[in-house]
Order: structure tokens, then sequence, then C-alpha cells
């Protein structure tokens, strides 16, 4: 049975760790021992452990309970980070990514047409690659993490190829917002065609939209830093961005391994505001 619940949980390692700590506990933690009742000398009812030889009798019922509970959690599909969805909803011909993942799943087609999933390993050069490619039109949609949110720019810049509107996703801020503040001046600075649209996306876990009332507090404040003082307003060096503060409770998990990460789509000024949907 040891040997079938170290295979079960190699099969759920797909669910994160959550299935992972939740087979484990089931495996060691779950009650199984057999108790037997007992009256003691004033008549009073307990119940006491059995034990043969020294060692714990299990209860079967409560072992063929706890099997099939572990062969149901380990069975469940996987669940895919909000990451993955959108490499595999739009395919790495048109997503590029900048992490620091070494690995990823893929979505690929066989010779018979059917798609299936596979892991692709990343070189260390391959966010290079993948930032050019998005300023060099060759890429539609740009996925980063922390990894990507220093030291890069994904603006609309006058000398790049793609000069679209960049609209700016927030996924997963988390709890730094100079981190996510760090992160969204990626995609508005200066020598840009156009300022981007920020439109940050939230669970309806009440502490995620308290993070993004900071980050929206923040905005606000560098927004008023652009403007200039009131009676002049005089534009800054770098366009303030527009911004859209919406929250959404459609359901999109994030990597655990990633805190903070943003994607972002360029698009035609002049193109329709539609919203992109996953799955």
């Amino acid at each position: 049975m040891e040997q079938q619940i170290k295979g079960l949980k190699r099969r759920a390692l797909h669910n994160a760790d959550a299935a992972y700590y939740v087979l484990d506990y089931l495996a060691h933690s779950f009650p199984v021992q057999l108790y037997e009742p007992f009256t003691d000398s004033e008549g009073n009812l307990f119940s006491r452990p059995v034990y043969r030889d020294g060692q714990p009798v299990e209860c079967r019922e409560a072992v063929a309970r706890r099997d099939r509970l572990i062969e149901r959690l380990a069975s469940l599909p996987p669940v895919h980070g909000a990451l993955d969805q959108i490499v595999q909803r739009f395919g790495t011909d048109i997503v590029a990514e900048v992490t620091g993942r070494s690995r990823r799943i893929i979505r690929k087609s066989g010779s018979d047409g059917i798609d299936r999933l596979a892991v692709e390993n990343r070189a260390g050069s391959a966010n290079l690659g993948e930032t050019q490619a998005f300023m060099d039109d060759l890429k539609r949609i740009l996925v980063f993490s922390d990894a990507g949110g220093t030291g890069r720019s994904y603006h609309a810049e006058l000398s790049a190829k793609n000069r679209r509107l960049r609209v700016h996703y927030l996924l997963e801020a988390g709890w730094k917002a100079d981190a996510a503040i760090q992160g969204l001046g990626r995609t508005n600075r200066t020598n840009q065609a156009q300022p981007p649209l920020f439109r940050p996306i939230a669970t309806n876990v009440k502490a995620e939209k308290r993070f993004l009332s900071t980050i929206a507090r923040r905005l606000g404040h560098t927004r008023r830093h652009h403007q200039g003082p009131a009676p002049d307003r005089r534009p800054g060096p770098v366009p303030p961005p527009r911004t859209i503060w919406r929250a959404t409770t459609r359901g999109m998990r994030c990597a655990s391994s990633i805190s903070c990460w943003s994607w972002a789509r360029s698009r035609d000024a002049r193109s329709p505001r539609s919203r992109m949907r996953l799955g």
C-alpha cells in the first residue's frame, strides 16, 4: 500500500503542493486505528485502541475509506495556473514569456491532429529573445514576472516596430506595492507612441482587492506628480497612463512560484476595447 500511495502522490504533483500535502496527510494522519468499547468499574462507557502483539490494529472500513479518498484526489484533473492557461490558450507563437522558469508545459499538436501537453526546457537567454520578438511585433502577447519586472522596457517605443497600444493586465499583485508599480512602469516609459491601458484583475478574495487599492493609490500619486501643480497642469516627461480598476471574479489561479506577474497585449489604437477571455 505504501508503494501505491507514493505512486499516486507522484501523479498528483500536477495539482501543485496543495494536493501533495493532502495526500501526505491522508497517508500518515488519517485515523485508521481500530477502537473497542469498554466499561470501567463505575459503569461508564469508554473506548480504547485495540492492540495485537503490541501492534495497533487497523479498522478495515477506515482503511478502505482512506484509500478511496487518496485515489479520488490523485485522479483529479490538473489545475493550471494563470500563466500556463495563457500560454496554452494562445500558444507559444503568440505569447512571449519573460519569467524565471527553466521549464514549462506547453500544448503541442501531434501528427494525428490531437493536442497534447509536453514539457519544454527554456534556455537562460530565452527572455531576451522573447522580449525582442514582442517589440518586433512577432508576438502579440507578453507575459512577465518579477524576473522581467525591472530593467526591461515593453512600452510602445517610437523606434520599435510594435507601437500598438499596450493593454497591461496585472494579476496576483501581492502585498508589495513597490514591486507592482515597478512592473507597471515597464509599459509606461518615455519616448513612447502612446501611454498604456492598465487593467488590474482581482478575484473575489477581499485581501487581493485590498492590495490593489494600495497600488491604485500609489498610481494616483504618480499621476498627480506627472500632471504637475493644479494651476498649470503642465505634463511631465512621462504621460500618465489610463487606468481601469475593475475587479472580476473570473477565476485564474497563479503559479505558486510567481508572486507578482503581469501580461501585456498590444493592439491597434483604433480597435475596439474588448476583453480577452481565457479557457
